[in-house]
């Protein structure tokens, strides 16, 4: 294995700051940098760097594939022996090094800079997030700081293939690991109230089955109408505890006109534009926008791709799948050739004669 700064080989830089650590993991092979990941691991207060770095490298490599080079900043605590151990997993030697000059020193220098901004980003963030709860707890009165607060919007156009989006806040700002979408079934076109009570309904009732955090705040994009049929999911489900808040956009739809409606108060209320409580609302709200368009979208466009699909005789779910998994979408299916589509499992040449000429005996359909 080389020792200079080609070959394969991955890095790890932990820095820590206010208390919080983290670790950047680095990935280079045949001496090109080919990405990496911030890890934030959980940790007790005091923690030294040389047992955090042990637990994580034990922890990472459980289940992957393992280089036979291994940079630290940190020497891990029992060097020796998480080498040996890393070794028996990979099947063959490891090495774990601090490099001190040449190519991988600077390997180093780069991780440990991605490091120091992945976590000043992150202490920031939660400081945001945490001031974010504490608006929130006083404008909605709550007896409590919120922990966790969650976002719903609905997705479709003109009642297509409508998508619910949920998206997740936490004092440390948004968790994109639980963010979920939902693709509605059995929704009348256009009927937003019941897109949104399923929603809801099959958010929380897994969550409630299977004992999982059940947020604090839950906005709803939309209007008093919206905000009961998340309420009758909830109720449904035997659900209490949860304040329900809807963000109706005001007059032109413009930002900064939103009404705010909460089935505890007697009248919605509408914040002037600069208030932080509004811009607090307004980030999580477009978050969920956001998410759900981008879920709708792609789903709109499998849908379309495969009903045009069906339209040709001798193409079933099979088939159709084969051939969008083989060109990797409907354009290229267009642009193939006879000889090309014959080529995917199950289209014989006739079939492929018969793909062919739909898309362009029939001008070219788009």
């Amino acid at each position: 294995m080389s020792r200079r700064g080609g070959g394969d080989f991955d890095v790890h830089a932990a820095t820590q700051e206010g208390g919080q650590w983290c670790i950047f993991t680095g990935f280079i092979r045949h001496g090109r940098h080919l990405g990496g990941r911030a890890h934030f691991p959980q940790h007790g207060d005091g923690v030294r760097g040389t047992d955090l770095m042990a637990a994580f490298l034990v922890q990472y490599y459980a289940g992957r594939e393992i280089p036979g080079d291994l940079l630290v900043n940190i020497l891990p605590r029992g060097v020796g022996s998480i080498a040996d151990a890393l070794g028996h997993w990979a099947g063959h030697r490891v090495h774990l090094e601090s490099p001190q000059r040449g190519p991988r020193k600077r390997w180093m220098g780069m991780a440990v800079q991605n490091a120091e901004m992945a976590l000043s980003q992150r202490v920031r963030s939660a400081g945001s997030g945490r001031r974010h709860m504490a608006l929130l707890q006083e404008f909605l009165d709550l007896g409590r700081l919120p922990v966790r607060v969650e976002c719903f919007d609905i997705s479709h156009t003109r009642g297509e293939a409508p998508t619910a989006s949920c998206v997740v806040f936490g004092e440390g700002g948004a968790l994109r690991e639980e963010y979920r979408r939902f693709n509605l079934r059995g929704i009348q076109s256009g009927d937003d109230y019941a897109a949104m009570e399923q929603a809801v309904f099959r958010r929380y009732g897994r969550l409630h089955r299977e004992g999982l955090p059940l947020p604090d705040i839950v906005f709803i994009d939309g209007g008093p109408a919206q905000v009961r049929s998340a309420a009758s999911a909830l109720a449904s489900l035997g659900i209490t505890g949860i304040r329900l808040c809807g963000i109706a956009k005001g007059s032109g739809r413009r930002p900064g006109l939103e009404w705010l409606h909460v089935p505890e108060w007697t009248h919605p209320k509408q914040l002037p534009d600069d208030d932080p409580v509004l811009l607090a609302i307004q980030e999580i709200r477009d978050e969920a926008h956001r998410f759900a368009i981008t879920g709708h979208r792609a789903r709109r466009r499998k849908a379309r791709q495969e009903s045009e699909l069906d339209g040709i005789g001798g193409i079933g779910p099979k088939r159709r799948m084969a051939l969008l998994r083989a060109f990797g979408g409907l354009r290229r299916i267009k642009d193939a050739g006879v000889d090309d589509l014959q080529r995917v499992e199950g289209i014989q040449r006739e079939l492929a004669q018969r793909i062919y000429d739909y898309f362009h005996d029939r001008g070219m359909r788009s």
